[in-house]
């Protein structure tokens, strides 16, 4: 019975938990527990690491089995023990590369490790800032159908008072209409705001799993970042993704010197034991072999040329990723200053204006002087404005995210 009710504690314990609003920071955390991508990645380091323990290892021995100068006419034919030339022959045969092919080999499974290293470092901020800005998107609708039922129930409240003043001849029925049309139009806004909030969420749980269903925290997150894009831009040398970049070149550096080695021959030994038949002794055989690049200037030359250009090509990504980097920065940074400064305008001067509009064209209409089509006007008109305040400290917060990624 106790164990029971221990576990009847733990489930709702655990539903308690899931049922609480999610923050930005807690969906951030879920990306490394619960991201398929991150446990593929982790699989493709592990297989990296195994295949470095053989790359600069000789390959295995080859074992050879056969018949040799078997007769196919005359009395003898097809026969393996009957003329003096035919042999059963069995024989091992081992490669031996040279031992600085071995090392460039054996450091290239190195650098491969590595890179598959960089390469969950770039993926793992990269699906934290992907779920960032899921979270940023599915708050935005959020909050926006939450500022949209307000004035529906406001205008729902209106409407009502019009209807009871239109009954005793207070109001005219083109007011009445004015207010149900008003919720006609605040209605098809809360259904696309309710798609994307769906869209929002859908992308979230892509990213998170399940929690990303769970109702959102009402706070925005904050972040600590430099107060200069220069500051940032100093430590682009060592973010991960230019980190990832370095070892591709390496490995392309790898493959040049491997194929500069390739004008070196490798060489191989066989050694064979040949039984022949009862009348005729046994023999044993050697054989050396060795490759033999005779013609350089149509194979090793071209595959040298080859190498070197796909080394230069990735050079050249490098450094247009350093810029396109710096270049990001730059522009996600403007982006922060700006919406946070038009933010601070709404707050401070264009919100209250608008408020103070709907107030006195309200009490116009109210005292006879004014009419019903202003006070709906300066409400849209405060709307509006609520939701672009909203869409500008999202804005913010979504370039804040992008710059994150950069630290």
């Amino acid at each position: 019975m106790k164990q029971f009710l221990l576990l009847i504690c733990l489930v709702h314990a655990t539903l308690s938990a899931y049922a609480e609003p999610l923050t930005f920071q807690q969906a951030i955390a879920l990306v490394a527990d619960n991201q398929p991508l991150l446990d593929g990645q982790t699989a493709a380091i592990t297989a990296a690491q195994h295949n470095a323990v053989t790359a600069a290892q000789r390959p295995d021995p080859k074992l050879k089995l056969g018949v040799i100068n078997v007769p196919t006419s005359g009395a003898d034919a097809y026969s393996l023990g009957q003329d003096f030339m035919t042999m059963r022959m069995i024989g091992v045969m081992q490669e031996f590369p040279r031992e600085e092919k071995l090392r460039l080999r054996g450091l290239k499974a190195e650098i491969e490790t590595e890179k598959e290293m960089r390469d969950l470092e770039v993926l793992r901020r990269t699906l934290e800032r992907e779920a960032g800005l899921a979270w940023l998107d599915s708050y935005y609708a959020t909050q926006a159908l939450s500022i949209l039922q307000q004035l529906q129930q406001q205008t729902q409240s209106e409407l009502e008072s019009q209807i009871a003043a239109y009954r005793v001849g207070r109001a005219s029925q083109s007011d009445v209409l004015a207010l149900r049309g008003e919720l006609d139009v605040l209605k098809d806004k809360q259904l696309n705001l309710e798609r994307q909030r769906n869209l929002a969420q859908a992308m979230l749980v892509r990213w998170i799993g399940d929690a990303g269903n769970n109702s959102l925290a009402a706070e925005l997150p904050r972040f600590t970042l430099p107060d200069t894009a220069e500051t940032l831009t100093a430590r682009l040398s060592d973010h991960p993704h230019l980190g990832l970049m370095e070892k591709q070149i390496a490995l392309a550096e790898t493959d040049v010197a491997l194929e500069r080695k390739n004008r070196s021959p490798d060489w191989n030994v066989e050694f064979g034991y040949n039984q022949r038949g009862a009348a005729f002794p046994d023999m044993v055989s050697v054989q050396f072999g060795i490759d033999l690049p005779i013609f350089p200037e149509h194979r090793q030359n071209q595959s040298l040329a080859s190498k070197n250009a796909l080394l230069e090509k990735t050079r050249a990504q490098r450094d247009d990723n350093a810029r396109a980097m710096r270049a990001d920065i730059a522009t996600y940074y403007a982006n922060w200053r700006g919406y946070q400064r038009r933010t601070e305008n709404f707050e401070k001067s264009a919100l209250p204006t608008a408020q103070a509009r709907i107030d006195s064209a309200l009490a116009a209409y109210r005292a006879g002087q004014g009419n019903f089509s202003a006070v709906l006007e300066a409400q849209r008109a405060l709307l509006e404005l609520q939701l672009q305040r909203l869409s500008l400290a999202v804005d913010a917060a979504r370039a804040q995210v992008q710059l994150h990624y950069f630290e």
